[in-house]
């Protein structure tokens, strides 16, 4: 079976490499990768894996103008299925068409819920409990096609972006071992999604990423682990200017007597207790400067 990935972010190299580790049947035959991005925190330019392995190389950034000789290029290399890892373009029907047995997806939720834009975001900022690991078939929208293969990933009160991304990462690995074989086989198989219990997440944009002291402890702490390396930070604004905020944990300093904003105490080490709508935080790691000092409001 003949195959090219679609991808461009540390998820998308980790896949890779176990492709080029191999399962009996399966080669790689060519790579779709960007040379550059500004858009992810964990972009990743699939060329030099690639390369080692003598596969051929495509670059695209997604965009219409490109697609005669993306699809050129893809029929010259007949893939049999086109598995799209860590991609956050939507592949035209011309391009799906390309690949004989059709074209494979990912999504790290439990499709049909939660479609759409920064899922491991969205599950951390919104204190969710369950992640998922999603592969399937595309489908003519957007996340929607006939499921493949699934699992749950708890997601516990300790987990961040980076733990997350983590869990995610090693369960879909996981994943490759338990359907891959039987696509090499001939195989094609999947589960249609329920389209009433679908939702889809919208993107983000900068200012979703502000926090405001007046919202609670836990959802500005949910915002803070949500965007924290690999993704970059929660951010704080002091004038015209906007500080990341990498860790912040529960205190109990405080009293319904305090502002939302004020800062409670300070370390030695810059780590602050600010007064939250319902709670305190302790930020235990960020850029601001100068760090805030007791009796300073944010």
């Amino acid at each position: 079976m003949r195959a090219v990935l679609f991808g461009a972010v540390q998820f998308s190299g980790k896949c890779l490499e176990r492709f080029l580790i191999g399962w009996p049947g399966l080669e790689v035959v060519g790579v779709v990768t960007k040379r550059e991005s500004v858009f992810h925190s964990d972009f990743l330019n699939l060329e030099p894996i690639a390369r080692a392995a003598k596969i051929p190389v495509h670059f695209s950034m997604g965009r219409a103008a490109e697609e005669n000789d993306l699809v050129s290029w893809l029929d010259a290399l007949s893939p049999d299925v086109i598995f799209v890892l860590g991609w956050s373009h939507l592949l035209s029907a011309r391009v799906v068409k390309t690949a004989a047995a059709g074209c494979i997806g990912y999504h790290p939720a439990m499709l049909p819920r939660n479609r759409g834009r920064h899922p491991l975001i969205w599950t951390l900022v919104l204190g969710l409990r369950e992640a998922g690991s999603t592969f399937f078939w595309l489908g003519s929208g957007v996340d929607n096609g006939d499921i493949i293969n699934q699992r749950a990933v708890a997601v516990t009160d300790d987990d961040d972006a980076a733990s997350l991304y983590s869990k995610v990462e090693a369960q879909a690995l996981e994943q490759l071992n338990e359907f891959i074989p039987a696509l090499i086989s001939g195989q094609r198989s999947g589960v249609p999604q329920e389209p009433t219990q679908a939702n889809e997440w919208r993107k983000r944009v900068p200012g979703d990423g502000e926090i405001d002291w007046r919202m609670s402890a836990r959802s500005i702490r949910n915002l803070v682990r949500a965007l924290t390396k690999p993704y970059p930070g929660a951010t704080v604004r002091i004038g015209l200017n906007r500080f990341p905020v990498w860790r912040a944990e529960f205190s109990s300093l405080g009293s319904d007597t305090d502002e939302p904003g004020k800062v409670l105490g300070h370390g030695a080490d810059g780590e602050f207790v600010v007064k939250c709508g319902e709670g305190a935080l302790l930020v235990a790691r960020h850029e601001i400067s100068p760090a805030p000092k007791k009796g300073d409001y944010l």
